[in-house]
């Protein structure tokens, strides 16, 4: 899971289908040879996603993953056996060589404009980890639920995951 704080790339997308399981969802990477996605998303709920992964080592995410997300959604929507268009998750992992607690940055202005008109869900890495690791030693089902909850009304913002319970 630590690689949802530092990683890019293969690393960064590996970590964040193990957080995404251990918050109950069904998480899969997607290559049919034409089309490949970082990871295609099933909800508890009946929700499909797809995620798209994006590591900076000292800038904020920017548009240019945004865009290839929708890209890759509309790709999805087309294949035959897709019968409604999946929503989209960004996981983004901004300064990813800076301490988390001493980081200030993640999406750009643009990005999130576009993530609002598109619907989609900005997911920080360091947010997912804290909540993650939380799960895999408490093995928290309401927990879990409060957090899918969080991504799916996050649709079109930087989402909030649900601070740690103390007891």
């Amino acid at each position: 899971l630590k690689d949802l704080l530092f990683e890019q790339g293969k690393p960064l997308e590996n970590a964040v289908k193990k957080a995404l399981k251990l918050l109950g969802y069904k998480a899969e990477n997607y290559d049919d040879g034409e089309l490949e996605l970082d990871q295609v998303i099933i909800s508890p709920e009946g929700h499909r996603y797809i995620g798209e992964c994006e590591g900076k080592n000292e800038k904020d995410i920017d548009i240019t993953k945004l865009r290839q997300l929708i890209e890759s959604m509309n790709a999805d929507f087309s294949r035959d056996e897709v019968e409604e268009k999946a929503f989209g998750i960004l996981f983004g992992n901004p300064q990813r060589l800076t301490l988390p607690q001493d980081r200030g940055l993640d999406f750009t202005k643009k990005c999130k404009v576009g993530a609002a008109r598109e619907k989609i869900a900005l997911v920080k890495t360091v947010d997912l980890f804290r909540v993650a690791k939380y799960i895999a030693e408490s093995k928290n089902d309401e927990f879990k639920k409060a957090c899918r909850q969080a991504i799916h009304n996050g649709l079109g913002v930087v989402v909030v995951l649900p601070d740690i319970p103390t007891s």
